[in-house]
């Protein structure tokens, strides 16, 4: 899931990589949500293992794509006297251009790989308040909205409509794949229409980062009401069209604050974008890998429509309180932070070649 950022930070300009990102997101989301129509239908049908055969397929058949036909991304620009013309040129990538980048070993000996170099990076950008608190209001909203419902619905929709395995699939994943799929195309509408209206309120100029976090509201709205709309439902025996709803809904909620989230901290730390995304990641799965173990028993014991609010006080009220700093204070306190140093992998590298020196190549995030 981190090469996938890092790819797309690799490949496109500041000025395109929102879309691209969106992109990415939205199949990252979805992917996951896709699968349960695809598992339903076969635990229904050739029963639970084939379920991981198939995963296991599938990962074969990527592993070989990715071997044989994902080149390396990452492009070194070294300093040397340009001529003014080539900024006019379009660059052309030939098929032995193409063929060159798939090899097994680097294209740039100069760059040794470290050990430290794969967690390092990514845990010192915890310390930045505009990536920390972004991330775990994000990882706690998808957490409660789309990992929640994958690790309990099929008990709980066993239980109270005595659905089978393919009804669960195919209705948790139809709910979810729509509520994503609409929430991102939201999603780019409102930030695109935000960004534009204050670079015309500015005169054409950039705005800061912060801009962005304006079209969070939208999904921190939508994410608490989907989240007590699916408790209260259950827990008073509604009709399973309303829980399902309440699921899309949420979804539809944490695709903007996905794409939000992701964008706004990638563009106040664009050089270590690939090290924002892994913590981003890393956070997710953490979070997320715990509500198996107690979802269920704690809802049998206060009930579903208690759980629900606990978990939307935890999400939408307590981890939304420092964006909201970040809404406020975001810029005057990247200010205060500072510029990153010795985080960003390539640098890092790029500086020990060159003997501590900071100058050099210039990094690739910069093209």
């Amino acid at each position: 899931m981190a090469l996938g950022a890092a790819t797309v930070v690799d490949l496109f300009f500041f000025h395109q990589r929102g879309r691209a990102m969106g992109v990415f997101t939205v199949t990252m989301v979805n992917g996951g949500h896709l699968a349960p129509i695809i598992g339903g239908l076969l635990g229904q049908y050739s029963g639970w293992r084939w379920i991981f055969k198939f995963a296991a397929i599938l990962d074969g058949i990527m592993l070989l794509i990715i071997f044989f036909c994902l080149p390396e991304t990452l492009y070194i620009r070294h300093q040397r006297t340009r001529n003014p013309t080539e900024d006019h040129q379009t660059a052309t990538i030939g098929r032995g251009d193409y063929l060159s980048r798939l090899r097994l070993w680097s294209s740039h000996p100069e760059l040794k790989l470290k050990a430290s170099y794969f967690v390092l990076p990514s845990i010192k950008m915890a310390k930045y308040p505009s990536v920390i608190f972004p991330a775990l209001y994000f990882a706690s909203q998808y957490g409660f909205a789309s990992i929640l419902p994958a690790v309990t619905v099929a008990s709980i929709f066993e239980e109270f409509f005595g659905w089978d395995t393919l009804q669960i699939g195919l209705g948790y994943g139809a709910a979810l794949t729509i509520g994503g799929c609409l929430g991102e195309l939201a999603a780019g509408m409102v930030l695109d229409y935000i960004v534009k209206r204050e670079r015309r309120l500015l005169g054409g100029r950039d705005p800061a980062p912060e801009v962005r976090l304006k079209a969070i509201w939208t999904g921190e709205i939508l994410v608490p009401a989907g989240l007590l709309i699916y408790g209260f439902t259950l827990a008073y025996h509604v009709h399973w069209f309303a829980s399902l709803f309440g699921m899309g809904l949420a979804c539809f909620g944490i695709q903007i604050i996905t794409t939000t989230c992701y964008t706004y901290s990638i563009d106040c730390y664009r050089a270590e974008g690939n090290e924002v995304s892994q913590l981003y990641n890393f956070l997710r799965q953490e979070i997320g890998m715990t509500f198996a173990f107690y979802t269920i028993p704690f809802a049998e014991r206060i009930g579903y429509q208690w759980v629900f609010v606990f978990f939307t006080v935890m999400g939408s009220v307590l981890a939304f309180i420092p964006v909201v700093v970040i809404i406020v204070k975001g810029k005057e306190i990247r200010e205060k932070m500072g510029t990153p140093r010795d985080v960003n992998v390539f640098d890092s590298m790029m500086k020990e070649m060159k003997g501590g020196r900071d100058e050099g190549a210039i990094p690739p995030e910069k093209m």
